[in-house]
């Protein structure tokens, strides 16, 4: 059997449709959740929305995300040990497939499912690169240099094109928390689940390499399907940013990296967007302009960054189509670079987004 961990914050409602999604797949699942809210009415509510067999374990103070995880995995009775973000759900199909994937690679240390931004499927969230200073670097000088950035970025893209197509199994280097299977005998190993010094983000980095280091073997099964309601929000940067320094301060504290990074951007202090065209967003749905005059089949990315990395993937666009309308308000203030283009397409048409500030509702 599995055990499952969720960490709520003032999200009560998500976090039973994450719960009553897990015991659909898997009836008589374990399913811990961690209430970090700090708040009696917000307690209450959950336990009311909460099924049945689901234990809700209080916490008296706001622990942050791995801590949280931490408390629940304390009281986990079952060797896989299944992490879920209140925002995301499994699909049906998803648990049992990860188990098997588990029982039959002793060495993989944690699994994870093909990840979907919505339920039907359009749209794909690959699994995010490994982080690390030699990775902010190129990508700083990936920013300066447009001839690099398009090799960076192609390279990337073609890289989860191959494969977020695949039907087999594909081993990674770092692996999100929002939706994972842990084996527990390796999580033991690597040292425990996720060091307290982050309250939020960067935590499964760091757990990722510890696995890593531990001679355990992190994979993506593509078989297994969840989707994570993704919202793009600047107001998470200041809590991203904390935990990256925590990573590459108990990671790469010798690394020349940072300076060097530091002597690029006094040197070359701006940086050169790639050439793209602007486009205006007038309803809640964002019609995507495919290229007239040429076939397909279309694949479409969005993403906050202008190298595409990372971005959402539309593997197989079709005209008329675009982001619909319960994607557009996950996509807080700010810009974002939409690219069109085909499997072959080394360098597809670009374009930019600017969403003004308003009110998003998760």
């Amino acid at each position: 059997m599995i055990s499952a961990i969720i960490v709520n914050y003032h999200s009560h409602l998500l976090t039973a449709r994450a719960a009553a999604s897990l015991l659909a797949d898997m009836p008589g699942l374990q399913v811990l959740v961690v209430d970090n809210s700090a708040d009696s009415a917000e307690t209450e509510k959950l336990k009311t929305v909460l099924p049945s067999p689901v234990e809700c374990l209080v916490a008296e103070e706001n622990l942050g995300f791995g801590k949280g995880c931490n408390l629940a995995f304390s009281r986990a009775r079952h060797e896989l040990v299944f992490l879920l973000n209140p925002d995301a759900y499994v699909l049906p199909g998803c648990l049992p497939r990860l188990q098997a994937f588990m029982e039959q690679n002793p060495r993989a240390g944690a699994v994870a499912p093909l990840v979907f931004w919505d339920r039907e499927k359009q749209w794909l969230l690959p699994p995010y690169q490994a982080p690390g200073p030699s990775v902010d670097f190129v990508m700083s000088c990936a920013l300066r240099w447009p001839w690099l950035g398009g090799k960076v970025s192609h390279r990337v893209r073609r890289q989860i094109l191959h494969h977020c197509t695949s039907e087999a199994p594909f081993a990674r280097t770092m692996l999100s928390g929002g939706h994972l299977m842990l084996r527990r005998a390796a999580v033991e190993a690597a040292g425990g689940l996720f060091d307290e010094r982050f309250f939020m983000y960067f935590e499964d980095a760091d757990l990722s390499r510890r696995l890593g280091r531990a001679g355990y073997h992190l994979y993506v099964q593509p078989a297994a399907h969840a989707v994570h309601e993704w919202l793009a929000d600047p107001g998470k940067n200041p809590l991203v940013e904390a935990g990256q320094r925590i990573f590459l301060s108990k990671h790469h504290s010798r690394s020349c990296f940072p300076l060097m990074g530091k002597i690029l951007e006094r040197v070359f202090p701006s940086p050169q967007l790639p050439a793209s065209r602007d486009l205006e967003i007038h309803s809640p749905f964002l019609p995507i302009p495919l290229p007239r005059g040429e076939k397909g089949p279309w694949i479409v990315e969005i993403s906050p960054h202008p190298l595409f990395v990372p971005a959402a993937y539309c593997l197989k666009m079709v005209e008329g189509g675009g982001l619909a309308g319960g994607l557009v308000p996950r996509l807080g203030p700010g810009d974002y670079w939409l690219r069109i283009g085909t499997a072959e397409a080394v360098v597809p048409p670009t374009y930019r987004l600017r969403i003004e500030k308003r009110e998003i509702h998760d």
